[in-house]
Protein backbone atom coordinates (compact mmCIF):
# COMPACT_ATOMS: atom_id res chain seq x y z
CA UNK A 1 0.00 0.00 0.00
CA UNK A 2 1.63 3.53 -0.79
CA UNK A 3 1.75 5.29 2.17
CA UNK A 4 -0.89 8.49 3.10
CA UNK A 5 0.12 11.65 1.60
CA UNK A 6 1.65 14.43 3.77
CA UNK A 7 -0.60 16.76 5.30
CA UNK A 8 -0.39 19.79 3.14
CA UNK A 9 -1.21 23.14 5.01
CA UNK A 10 -1.49 26.38 3.10
CA UNK A 11 0.99 27.92 0.61
CA UNK A 12 4.02 27.49 3.31
CA UNK A 13 4.40 23.27 2.40
CA UNK A 14 7.06 22.55 -0.15
CA UNK A 15 8.64 19.68 -1.36
CA UNK A 16 12.65 19.97 -1.66
CA UNK A 17 14.77 17.59 -2.65
CA UNK A 18 18.30 16.65 -1.89
CA UNK A 19 21.56 13.99 -3.00
CA UNK A 20 22.32 12.50 -0.23
CA UNK A 21 26.70 12.69 0.78
CA UNK A 22 28.56 12.48 2.90
CA UNK A 23 28.45 15.03 5.52
CA UNK A 24 31.38 15.11 7.52
CA UNK A 25 34.02 15.08 4.43
CA UNK A 26 35.56 12.07 6.04
CA UNK A 27 34.99 9.54 3.29
CA UNK A 28 36.94 6.67 4.86
CA UNK A 29 35.00 6.75 7.97
CA UNK A 30 31.50 7.42 6.68
CA UNK A 31 29.40 4.23 5.15
CA UNK A 32 28.53 5.42 1.87
CA UNK A 33 24.90 2.89 2.08
CA UNK A 34 23.93 5.25 4.99
CA UNK A 35 24.61 8.94 4.31
CA UNK A 36 22.51 11.76 4.77
CA UNK A 37 21.90 15.57 3.53
CA UNK A 38 23.21 17.38 6.77
CA UNK A 39 20.39 18.16 8.48
CA UNK A 40 20.08 18.46 12.13
CA UNK A 41 16.41 17.99 13.78
CA UNK A 42 14.70 18.00 16.79
CA UNK A 43 10.89 16.18 17.72
CA UNK A 44 9.17 18.76 19.90
CA UNK A 45 7.12 17.93 22.81
CA UNK A 46 3.98 18.18 20.36
CA UNK A 47 5.22 15.41 18.59
CA UNK A 48 6.12 17.68 15.02
CA UNK A 49 9.72 17.28 13.80
CA UNK A 50 11.45 21.06 13.02
CA UNK A 51 14.43 21.17 11.50
CA UNK A 52 17.31 22.60 13.94
CA UNK A 53 20.33 23.06 12.63
CA UNK A 54 22.72 22.66 8.93
CA UNK A 55 26.11 21.13 8.58
CA UNK A 56 27.79 23.75 6.72
CA UNK A 57 28.64 22.86 3.48
CA UNK A 58 26.09 20.47 3.47
CA UNK A 59 23.32 19.19 0.68
CA UNK A 60 21.25 20.83 2.83
CA UNK A 61 22.71 24.28 3.68
CA UNK A 62 24.09 24.29 -0.26
CA UNK A 63 20.16 23.77 -1.56
CA UNK A 64 19.34 27.48 0.00
CA UNK A 65 15.40 25.70 0.71
CA UNK A 66 15.89 24.79 4.10
CA UNK A 67 15.27 27.09 7.16
CA UNK A 68 15.29 26.41 10.68
CA UNK A 69 12.66 25.32 12.56
CA UNK A 70 10.75 24.67 9.02
CA UNK A 71 8.46 21.41 9.87
CA UNK A 72 9.25 18.20 8.45
CA UNK A 73 6.06 16.54 7.40
CA UNK A 74 7.27 13.42 4.82
CA UNK A 75 10.53 11.87 3.82
CA UNK A 76 10.05 11.10 0.39
CA UNK A 77 6.18 10.77 0.79
CA UNK A 78 6.26 8.95 4.62
CA UNK A 79 4.66 11.01 6.65
CA UNK A 80 6.54 11.47 9.83
CA UNK A 81 4.28 12.16 12.35
CA UNK A 82 3.69 9.84 14.81
CA UNK A 83 7.66 7.88 14.01
CA UNK A 84 10.54 8.28 16.38
CA UNK A 85 13.83 9.75 15.65
CA UNK A 86 15.67 6.87 14.90
CA UNK A 87 13.02 6.15 11.94
CA UNK A 88 13.18 9.53 11.01
CA UNK A 89 16.73 9.31 10.70
CA UNK A 90 16.71 6.31 9.09
CA UNK A 91 14.10 7.62 6.63
CA UNK A 92 16.32 10.36 5.72
CA UNK A 93 20.00 8.48 4.95
CA UNK A 94 20.38 6.10 2.28
CA UNK A 95 22.65 5.52 -0.50
CA UNK A 96 25.59 8.06 -1.47
CA UNK A 97 24.39 9.74 -4.50
CA UNK A 98 20.76 8.96 -4.45
CA UNK A 99 18.21 11.84 -3.63
CA UNK A 100 15.49 12.28 -0.71
CA UNK A 101 12.48 14.50 -0.72
CA UNK A 102 11.53 16.24 1.92
CA UNK A 103 7.94 18.05 2.53
CA UNK A 104 8.54 20.70 4.31
CA UNK A 105 6.11 23.56 6.20
CA UNK A 106 7.29 26.67 7.10
CA UNK A 107 6.57 28.33 10.55
CA UNK A 108 6.76 31.30 12.44
CA UNK A 109 7.25 29.89 15.18
CA UNK A 110 10.31 30.54 17.78
CA UNK A 111 12.12 28.42 19.59
CA UNK A 112 10.75 28.81 23.72
CA UNK A 113 11.68 27.64 26.97
CA UNK A 114 7.84 26.43 27.50
CA UNK A 115 8.50 23.71 24.35
CA UNK A 116 11.58 21.85 25.00
CA UNK A 117 12.71 19.52 22.58
CA UNK A 118 13.10 15.60 23.83
CA UNK A 119 15.46 14.58 21.25
CA UNK A 120 17.61 15.91 18.35
CA UNK A 121 19.16 14.40 15.44
CA UNK A 122 21.12 14.31 12.50
CA UNK A 123 20.89 13.09 9.42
Amino acid sequence: PEPAPAKKADGRTREVVLVREPVYGQPGKVDPAAVGVGVGFQLRTDGTFVISGLVPGSTAEQSGKLELLDRILAVDGVPVEGKSVEKVVQLIRGPQGSTVTLTLEHTDRQLSPAVVPRRQADA
